[in-house]
């Protein structure tokens, strides 16, 4: 199997937010350092909103 990694661009944004939330979701909880799925939508939710996006869009300008 072959991958080809690419540099991401502003076009991908619209995916990248909700993955970057799944990544967390699925990734990061931590019972003992306070990290469960509510801390994660709250500090982490945003990326994947309208205006999580567009912020991605722009950092990948």
């Amino acid at each position: 199997m072959t991958y080809l990694i690419t540099a991401a661009h502003p076009d991908d944004a619209v995916a990248l937010g909700p993955l970057h939330l799944r990544n967390w979701l699925q990734n990061y909880p931590n019972a003992e350092a306070g990290i469960d799925e509510s801390w994660i939508r709250e500090h982490r939710a945003s990326s994947a909103t309208a205006e999580g996006i567009e912020q991605w869009e722009t950092s990948l300008k």
